[in-house]
């Protein structure tokens, strides 16, 4: 039996779905656009300033040894031995492809150093960063960036045990929200 096609138009589409951009920019609504009390803002700058601490203590780590890591966590997985390793989460999340195909070490130290511009650059910079891994590998892409971020700056296979603030750790929910929008990427 055919399909009838001729109803389609009369389908109900919620405000949700119209109203929503498929322009990446359009959704991310910067801290020049919004409004903080006085006392939130203190607290968003003091945070702010504690990672711009670390990043300023512990650089990313070398090309060689971001690259060193990477391959062993897509292979035998021998050097990160930590419970919480980067080969479990490429395993787990599916992204072995995508470490071999897409990493982009600029793109990591980039979203490393983007904390020491201010709150207002540094959230521009790391979307401008989303988009072009968007551009280069899509989700995927994203997605390995943002963990690899993550296990390198709070794991403890480059910097070991070191205290970390919450600002610190808590930096890749950060860019949760700042790329939300970007290709498939939702907060």
């Amino acid at each position: 039996m055919p399909i009838d096609y001729s109803k389609w138009d009369k389908l109900e589409v919620s405000d949700d779905e119209q109203d929503r951009s498929a322009d990446p920019e359009a959704v991310f609504k910067d801290f020049n656009e919004m409004t903080f009390a006085p006392k939130d803002m203190e607290t968003i700058e003091a945070d702010h300033k504690q990672l711009q601490d670390f990043v300023r203590e512990h650089d990313c780590p070398a090309k060689e040894a971001v690259a060193a890591w990477l391959k062993d966590a897509a292979g035998p997985g021998e050097l990160d031995r930590s419970e919480q390793s980067l080969k479990s989460v490429l395993e787990g999340y599916g992204l072995m492809e995508a470490a071999v195909t897409c990493f982009d070490y600029d793109c990591l130290r980039r979203l490393w150093r983007a904390p020491l511009a201010g709150l207002k650059e540094a959230d521009h910079v790391q979307r401008e960063i989303g988009m072009e891994l968007n551009k280069k590998g899509g989700m995927p892409c994203m997605r390995l960036h943002y963990y690899m971020l993550n296990y390198a700056m709070c794991g403890q296979y480059f910097f070991g045990t070191i205290p970390r603030s919450t600002s610190v750790l808590a930096y890749v929910n950060h860019l949760d929200i700042v790329w939300s929008g970007i290709g498939h990427w939702l907060h």
